[in-house]
């Protein structure tokens, strides 16, 4: 295997020099700070019928609506509210 050098860091081998076991997951900084932020807005969309979406959404840390709903459909495929419908009639079944 050949070490390339980081040009930005002189004596420190680039990110690609690593064994491909050892690179990082491909979820990087930005996407895993999302899905956890969405993986709490689940649960309190699940857990708390009352609280409205926006609530939620800032609770949980995002920034603004838009920014919340952005990444609640990047990551489930489907808006919050449709969440919260989806998973208050499965509960109703059961």
């Amino acid at each position: 295997m050949t070490h390339m050098h980081n040009p930005a860091h002189p004596g420190e081998a680039s990110r690609h020099d690593s064994p491909r076991g050892l690179e990082p997951a491909p979820t990087c900084g930005s996407r895993y700070l999302r899905e956890l932020l969405i993986e709490a807005a689940r649960a309190m969309l699940s857990a708390e019928a009352s609280a409205s979406i926006l609530s939620v959404g800032l609770n949980v840390g995002s920034t603004s609506r838009s920014n919340f709903y952005e990444a609640f459909r990047e990551i489930e495929g489907m808006t919050p509210g449709s969440y919260r419908k989806r998973h208050s009639l499965a509960r109703n079944r059961e």
